[in-house]
């Protein structure tokens, strides 16, 4: 299309092409590749990863040489920090050392995240991105950052020489944080492996593909206020249909989905996310209603303002924490209580916005 839109003849030898324009939710640059192009290796690279990780990927050796002066030696690692043995392929998650010449003499060692999948047979294109679009989502939901590659390599089947796939993602921002403080959880706090972690997800991620793919679009994005909560409810509903199948006839209301995943938290964290009790479900269920259908007699009983400002603060973090559980379900939740806590700027957010909303209702009172 390209191409053609750059086709014709020039009006002057000098000219050059217009500026082109082009939307759409993924393009694929480059004959080579396409969505259907067998390969036998898949990789990409994900900056801040390596901050989320936070791994020691190097030792130090000082010793003396004939002058007296010391002799620095710095042995650079590329450690593995999860393998995962898929039905049909291999997913390793591990770390590349980047160096960079500064001025006379001088370098600079840094590293960044990748995630590597090799096929045990050659698969297309598509399903390896596929199989890369799971754990970004499970990156996301964990760290409380866009976590999204900026490079992808592959290696085509039947040999020749690996290409460098140019591609525009839907959601393509990456991960600017670089202290703990900034993430929800970092890896040493989950409190399980990443690769059981990873293992679990891929174990239930059909059954809620879609609803994943909405809440990493809700926890990204900070926009239109109304919509951001409904963005979330959708959310949440969506993950709770998606593991909890009622009996025919069965109706189960919105309400009882989030008491639901409320219930299985533990108390002192139900309590930073929900508060004291689950009367505040009622208020966000009427105002989900309220501004779905637009009508006028519920508008009254719907929450805004600071207070709707509140409620998407709080939803959004009892959707990563039922993710976290999902992920990890044997495991302890103190420490997503110490990230609540305050231990995570994410996390002492939503702890003042259950003291807000608190505040307001007894207020209220």
């Amino acid at each position: 299309m390209l191409d053609a839109l750059n086709a014709g003849p020039r009006p002057f030898p000098w000219a050059v092409s217009r500026v082109q324009k082009l939307t759409a939710l993924h393009v694929v640059v480059g004959s080579h590749v396409d969505e259907g192009t067998p390969l036998t290796q898949f990789s990409a690279r994900l900056p801040g990863l390596q901050h989320w990780l936070s791994r020691r990927w190097y030792t130090t050796e000082v010793a003396p040489v004939d002058d007296g002066r010391p002799h620095v030696t710095i042995v650079a690692k590329y450690p593995e920090v999860a393998i995962v043995n898929l039905a049909d392929a291999k997913l390793q998650l591990s770390l590349d050392v980047l160096p960079e010449e500064k001025g006379q003499g001088g370098f600079v060692l840094s590293t960044m995240g990748r995630v590597t999948i090799i096929p045990t047979v050659p698969q297309p294109f598509g399903t390896l991105l596929e199989i890369f679009g799971r754990v970004a989502a499970l990156l996301t939901m964990m760290s409380g950052g866009p976590i999204s590659t900026d490079q992808i390599l592959v290696a085509l089947a039947g040999g020749g020489l690996d290409s460098s796939v140019l591609l525009s993602l839907r959601n393509s921002e990456t991960c600017t944080f670089t202290e703990e403080d900034q993430f929800f959880l970092v890896e040493r706090t989950l409190g399980t492996s990443l690769s059981e972690a990873l293992t679990r997800w891929f174990d239930v991620y059909s059954n809620i593909d879609l609803p994943s793919r909405l809440a990493v679009d809700v926890l990204n994005d900070e926009g239109n206020t109304h919509l951001d909560f409904l963005g979330v409810m959708q959310a949440l509903e969506g993950f709770h249909r998606g593991l909890n199948r009622p009996a025919p006839g069965v109706r189960v209301t919105l309400r009882e989905r989030l008491l639901s995943l409320a219930e299985v938290i533990p108390d002192d964290i139900r309590r930073k996310i929900i508060g004291h009790d689950f009367g505040v479900v009622g208020k966000w269920v009427k105002a989900r209603n309220a501004y779905s259908h637009w009508d006028v007699t519920l508008m009254p009983d719907a929450i805004d303002g600071m207070e709707l400002i509140s409620a998407i603060r709080r939803l959004k973090m009892l959707l990563r924490v039922s993710y976290r559980k999902r992920s990890s379900r044997h495991v302890p939740c103190g420490r997503v209580y110490l990230a609540l806590g305050g231990v995570s700027r994410q996390g002492s957010r939503a702890s003042k916005s259950s003291a807000v909303l608190a505040l307001g209702s007894s207020t209220r009172s």
